[in-house]
């Protein structure tokens, strides 16, 4: 190895220290405007796109927050709705826009990957930055009555000798994955009836054309509650309070199982910084407001209001459970 003098140390020091200040001189205009945009931002109007129809439990919080962060900020806050291909005419609506804040979009159960989901236009982890979390929400596992099964672990064994029909809201929907997840943990072939979005799939089971299927809580709910649905368990990791009765799936005979459907909010990949955590903190302090806990409570969602690093570490752990199932079961789009 070369030793250098005193005076070589000396010298080479000089010369990293002019380098570094001449990097730092040539990044401090773009440094300082992106200071006094986040300083000044918003001067205009916001837009939350929406991948749903208006309705929506994910319509609703976008709604609720956008009133909210409309009064925190004195701007406007336009909700678009961009219904469609899986969340992908949304996405491109948002890839489209400047990363300058000015655009976010709602994801909901979109931590998907290729192979599960091949129309895939996107990257979520890639392409976007996650803002705030908004909501996570458990399932609930129903039959229709005529089926002779009355618990997790029934079904379990029924599956195992007959053909069982489960309804999902297509491929990459969390309505799928949770009973992917069934059929993988439960060494068990529900087979699967995809459908453009859960609700249509909703007549058919209360017809008995389906035997179950994995539905939001506030979907399922009243339907069980007026004896349409049997619910046999939650699909999330401990019991609801509002559903004390009801068993989680883990519980009933099949541990180790867990899921929730989410949303949350996202800008463009390269939004500033001090954009992302302003946005942040307003959404997850609209959030927290009891007024809009209640709302989405009564939408059968559990508020989150999880700051940026939250939700990432959300998107991931969806991303490795559907990689499992595309590389471990095969399964996907075709």
């Amino acid at each position: 190895m070369e030793k250098l003098s005193c005076a070589q140390k000396h010298v080479r020091a000089k010369a990293i220290i002019a380098v570094a200040a001449l990097v730092l001189a040539s990044l401090a205009p773009a440094i300082a405007q992106t200071n006094a945009e986040a300083t000044t931002y918003p001067e205009r109007a916001i837009r939350i796109i929406v991948p749903f129809a208006p309705g929506g439990a994910s319509d609703i919080a976008a709604r609720v927050v956008g009133e909210k962060l409309a009064q925190a900020v004195g701007q406007p806050v336009v909700i678009d709705n961009r219904p469609g291909a899986g969340g992908n005419i949304a996405a491109q609506v948002a890839l489209q826009a400047k990363p300058d804040g000015y655009t976010i979009l709602v994801v909901a159960d979109a931590g998907r990957v290729k192979g599960l989901y091949e129309m895939l236009s996107y990257n979520l982890v890639e392409d976007f930055t996650p803002v705030a979390l908004a909501t996570v929400s458990p399932m609930m596992v129903v039959v229709h009555p005529d089926l002779p099964v009355k618990s997790v672990s029934e079904l379990l064994t029924y599956a195992k000798r007959e053909r069982v029909l489960f309804g999902s809201g297509g491929i990459g929907s969390s309505t799928q994955i949770a009973g992917l997840l069934f059929n993988a943990l439960g060494h068990v072939r529900l087979e699967e009836v995809p459908y453009k979005s859960i609700p249509p799939a909703v007549p058919d089971l209360l017809a008995g054309r389906l035997g179950v299927a994995f539905l939001p809580v506030q979907l399922a709910a009243p339907l069980v509650s007026g004896g349409q649905l049997r619910a046999l368990a939650v699909t999330s990791g401990s019991r609801l309070s509002t559903w004390p009765d009801l068993p989680t799936v883990a519980e009933a005979g099949l541990p180790g199982y867990e899921h929730y459907t989410w949303a949350g909010f996202v800008v463009r990949v390269a939004t500033p910084e001090a954009i992302v955590n302003k946005l942040s903190a307003e959404i997850v302090r609209a959030l927290n407001m009891p007024d809009v806990r209640e709302k989405l409570t009564l939408q059968g969602a559990m508020v989150a209001a999880g700051p940026p690093d939250e939700f990432a570490n959300v998107i991931d752990k969806d991303f490795k459970k559907q990689k499992m199932l595309v590389e471990q079961l095969g399964v996907g789009s075709r």
